[in-house]
């Protein structure tokens, strides 16, 4: 599915509403409940928005967005076989049960690591440009990370209930 940005299009419709507010400056700017106000265009963040430069990590936001849900399914694609090793009818030894669980748990292991190494890089640029996009570069580190540590509290318990059933099963066997 292709997706389009309409990051531009915001930019030009925000940059010509604001320039069409100061064509009538006795305008009653009362009301000044704006998304950014217009101190803040003129303190320099009009010069980001006027070349139209996303945040260098922009291209690692989105590849952590896209593993992420990647993840998810994978951990749900563990539990079942987990449980289709656990819950099959015979006892006998299958060796490509295990070998099916180890290799999605190593693609899950891997699969953390990129996301950790990705969210790290955010997270090295978390001091650079203008104090709001420092901040949002926190937040979104944050975020990211908070996500990753609930698909590893997921992934550990997951793993954790599979060898405590496996273990119980060696004692009544």
């Amino acid at each position: 599915m292709a997706s389009r940005s309409l990051t531009d299009v915001f930019l030009l419709m925000r940059n010509n509403a604001i320039r069409s507010r100061r064509i009538y400056p006795d305008q009653d700017t009362s009301e000044r409940m704006h998304l950014v106000s217009l101190t803040d265009m003129e303190e320099g963040f009009s010069d980001r928005i006027d070349n139209r430069m996303p945040p260098v990590w922009i291209d690692y936001l989105e590849k952590a967005q896209m593993i992420i849900p990647k993840l998810k399914s994978k951990i749900s694609d563990l539990k079942t076989l987990h449980s289709r090793h656990l819950h099959r009818s015979t006892f006998d030894e299958s060796s490509e049960d295990e070998v099916a669980i180890e290799n999605c748990s190593h693609e899950i292991t891997r699969m953390f690591n990129d996301c950790h190494r990705l969210i790290q890089i955010i997270k090295s640029h978390s001091n650079e440009g203008i104090p709001k996009e420092r901040k949002l570069t926190i937040n979104v580190y944050h975020s990211l990370a908070t996500a990753l540590q609930e698909l590893s509290t997921l992934f550990r318990s997951t793993q954790n209930s599979y060898l405590r059933q496996i273990q119980s099963r060696g004692r009544q066997i």
